[in-house]
């Protein structure tokens, strides 16, 4: 790499993409690596797991190459035209693995081959199984601070809206140790010994006046002719990976038992689920709020119930308790305050402090305050937490833009997250650079089982970067103009508000911007029971700078629209091209049982693409099975909404 590092030439942006490619091939091979380590605790009780796992990962690793392909875009040098070469080589290998991989999936449904679904922990795969070295006990130093305490230390009554409490989120994922014992037993950041560890818990979009993406070749992505008569592509066989020019429907026909609970929608009488129409008993929860009484999906199967509910299935006992705790006291590892309060002024100090392959949660308490930072948690930086006083109170603030230094949007992001269960509550993410400046990221997410509750994310083009894996968005809001929520992650995105902003001139806003690249990737953006709308700075201009739900970023883009209330400010057209031709063929795009008065489909664009998906198919893309584990349920058998 040396010899393409001596070819390039002075250029600021020709550096910046060569730098962010050593990133991305290093993520992309790591990637590559959780695939080959997932065989060495490998059960065949749990194979349907382990084909996920491979499918997340191997859809990550085609993502991270193709992103440093895009920082290239536009660039005219032999450095752009080497590093372009060694990508596609990749790219064409890694998606052999992901037909290979996608085929035995599909070999499982084809012949309902019976995969016992064993309790998590009970032996298994990689990340997930108890062999995996990720899941021993690791005590936390003595001396952690206790939110609560005098001196660096607050203490945050989750029972006050806005108290900055921990609420959902603690030790939750399968790398640490959960926090779901018997009163008395320490508690996170005490230094007893060793608690045993239940291994059960487990080129960027351009702006529309001028700057241009390269609409990629089809035929480059392909491993295997598509034309071809493969009874083996599980593209034909799940929602995951369903063709839409070949209008095929998943076979997703077996029982799945009846969920005894309301499937209220917020804002309407019309709340029937998917296929059920019984009434079903009300969530007190819903007084807290309203939003976490939408379910319309009526039934879950039983291999996906959670033992707490209200998050996915990875996050676990202990954190989805955090969330009903009332005043407790929780620790936090290091508390940030700008006014010298706690242990560390800036973020960066704190992030400091987390072990390298932390197996635990470690809590930053980010104390009210703007805080002027660029942030990274490394790919090294495991179960890091944020916890805020508030997404209007604790923000943090950039305004790193593509223009005038033209850095690659990958490097544009004011908070960048590559470490896997990070965690963030309470926080705000911004980049006020604004529209005129073209790209500018809030927030990156490249980590896996990423998630994210009441927490704004505020920009104008390119706000969100949902890179990579798996994430999920729960009461949030995420505001801009273009391209807004963009990236090739596999995201759910529940009870969340999405509010256009007004744009320059000359310009149109898209809310999404999908960008699968390989059919075969399970990856996608679904927005769930949440609400499009407009500030008061767009509705007076949404008549001349229209609004969509998306474009096809890349050309296998999927975005699923369901159960959502959206304004009159998305044009009846719906959907945006990218440009004349592009993907409108291959993309796999569909609204659900929306809401509102922009939600009728009458005037919608006629592509090959776009689906009109049935209940069964909709279910498919229902977090507690496009997250595999994404499903609701009480361990207390309190009422809960599964969706």
């Amino acid at each position: 790499m040396t010899d393409i590092e001596s070819r390039a030439d002075a250029d600021v942006r020709t550096r910046d993409a060569l730098n962010s490619c050593w990133e991305l091939m290093d993520f992309a091979i790591d990637d590559l690596l959780k695939t080959r380590d997932t065989f060495k605790g490998f059960l065949f009780t749990r194979l349907s797991d382990f084909i996920d796992d491979l499918l997340v990962w191997l859809s990550g690793s085609v993502t991270y190459q193709q992103t440093c392909i895009d920082g290239f875009e536009g660039i005219d040098s032999i450095a752009a035209e080497i590093m372009e070469m060694v990508m596609r080589k990749g790219q064409h290998l890694t998606s052999n693995g992901l037909a290979i991989a996608s085929n035995l999936d599909a070999l499982l449904k084809i012949f309902r081959i019976p995969i016992p679904f064993l309790r998590p922990g009970s032996g298994g795969l990689g990340i997930f199984g108890s062999d995996s070295p990720e899941e021993q006990p690791l005590d936390s130093p003595e001396g952690s601070p206790q939110l609560g305490d005098s001196s660096d230390n607050q203490q945050l009554d989750s029972s006050e809206p806005g108290s900055g409490g921990l609420g959902i989120f603690g030790s939750d994922s399968p790398e640490e140790q959960p926090l779901d014992s018997p009163e008395g037993s320490p508690q996170m950041g005490d230094s007893s010994d060793n608690q045993q560890l239940d291994s059960s818990e487990v080129s960027p979009p351009q702006n529309l006046n001028g700057s241009k993406k390269r609409p990629l070749d089809s035929s480059e992505n392909q491993p295997m002719d598509s034309s071809e008569n493969q009874s083996l592509d599980s593209s034909k066989y799940s929602p995951h990976n369903l063709d839409p020019s070949k209008n095929q429907q998943p076979d997703l026909s077996e029982s799945r038992p009846s969920d005894s609970y309301t499937t209220q929608q917020l804002g309407s009488s019309r709340n029937q689920p998917l296929d059920s129409s019984e009434s079903r008993p009300m969530d007190p929860l819903r007084k807290l709020n309203p939003l976490r009484a939408l379910n319309p999906f009526g039934k879950l199967e039983d291999r996906h119930l959670s033992e707490e509910g209200g998050f996915p299935r990875w996050v676990t006992t202990h954190s989805r308790r955090l969330l009903a705790a009332r005043g407790r006291r929780i620790n936090a590892n290091v508390v940030v305050a700008k006014d010298g309060s706690g242990r560390c002024k800036t973020i960066e100090q704190a992030l400091a402090m987390v072990p390298m392959k932390n197996r635990r949660k470690f809590v930053i308490y980010i104390k009210q305050g703007v805080y002027k930072e660029k942030i990274e948690v490394t790919k090294k930086m495991k179960n890091v937490m944020f916890v805020g006083d508030g997404p209007t109170k604790t923000i943090i603030t950039g305004n790193v833009a593509f223009l005038p230094d033209r850095i690659g949007t990958y490097r544009t992001s004011t908070v960048a997250v590559n470490g896997d269960y990070f965690m963030a509550k309470d926080i705000g993410f911004e980049n006020t650079a604004g529209a005129a400046r073209h790209q500018a990221v809030a927030l990156r997410v490249s980590a896996d089982f990423a998630v994210f509750f009441n927490c704004h994310i505020d920009g104008y083009q390119d706000t969100l970067y949902v890179h990579t894996h798996r994430q999920f968005y729960r009461d949030c809001r995420i505001s801009g103009t273009i391209d807004f929520v963009f990236g090739d992650a596999k995201a759910v995105f529940q009870n969340c508000e999405f509010v256009i902003r007004r744009p320059m001139d000359n310009q149109q806003c898209i809310v999404t911007a999908q960008g699968r690249k390989d059919r075969r990737e399970t990856t996608g953006i679904v927005i769930h029971n949440s609400r499009i709308t407009g500030d008061a700075t767009y509705r007076p201009v949404k008549d001349k700078n229209r609004a969509f739900f998306g474009r096809p970023w890349k050309e296998y883009s999927r975005t699923i629209i369901m159960n959502t209330d959206i304004d009159d400010v998305i044009d009846p057209e719906g959907w945006l091209k990218w440009n004349e031709t592009f993907a409108l063929k291959t993309l796999f795009y569909s609204e659900y049982r929306n809401r509102g008065r922009g939600s009728g489909q009458a005037r919608r664009v006629r592509w090959r693409g776009i689906q009109r998906i049935s209940a069964r198919q909709a279910r498919g893309f229902a977090p507690g099975e496009f997250l595999r584990g994404n499903a609701w349920i009480t361990k207390r058998r309190i009422p809960y909404n599964a969706y």
